[in-house]
């Protein structure tokens, strides 16, 4: 083993007392002894604050929640209840929470299909509208596109004429003193 094991064995209480009994339940307690001097203890407590603050996706969030719950040393009985419960409150979309706290009965896996259905479909409508959103702004804005509503409505008018030379006021096209017939002002725009 090494001196460091050796001077870590040596610190282990009870070991010599062990050893005028079965060996194999002397190795079973020196094994025991190293374990608890290398590998951490957790901290329940810990454990069980990360199992209720976890909340991403669905299909994650299940399966840290089922790996969060093996740390906390919850009774068979109440795991799969532990779990659904913190599924349904930690759950992103408020609507879907209200949706699970109104079935009286709701197993894990009931739980875990609805959050997962509501998901998809949450995605999909949300795939939809952003290519009903793209779809809109590519029709609305293209430059290359000529457009036509600009054309149609100027076309039947007539710009008003801006150069006095023409013999018509800027701002009312009303023929001034020394006025030119309306026709050969049309020709002129």
């Amino acid at each position: 083993m090494g001196k460091e094991a050796d001077k870590i064995f040596s610190t282990f209480p009870d070991i010599e007392t062990v050893a005028d009994e079965d060996p194999e339940e002397r190795f079973n307690q020196v094994l025991k002894h190293f374990d608890d001097y290398f590998v951490p203890k957790r901290n329940v407590v810990h454990e069980r604050a990360n199992f209720h603050n976890a909340v991403q996706k669905v299909e994650s969030f299940v399966r840290e929640l089922y790996e969060l719950a093996e740390h906390c040393q919850f009774r068979a009985d109440v795991r799969d209840e532990s779990i659904r419960d913190q599924l349904v409150f930690g759950l992103r979309d408020k609507e879907l929470t209200r949706k699970l706290q109104l079935e009286s009965d709701l197993p894990l896996n009931k739980a875990i299909d609805m959050a997962r259905n509501f998901e998809t479909i949450e995605s999909q409508v949300n795939s939809q509208s952003r290519m009903n959103i793209d779809s809109l702004s590519n029709h609305r804005f293209n430059p290359s596109r000529p457009r036509l509503h600009n054309r149609h409505s100027q076309k039947g008018r007539q710009k008003p004429n801006t150069n006095p030379s023409h013999g018509r006021s800027a701002s009312k096209n009303k023929p001034s003193s020394s006025a030119t017939p309306d026709r050969r002002m049309n020709r002129c725009n």
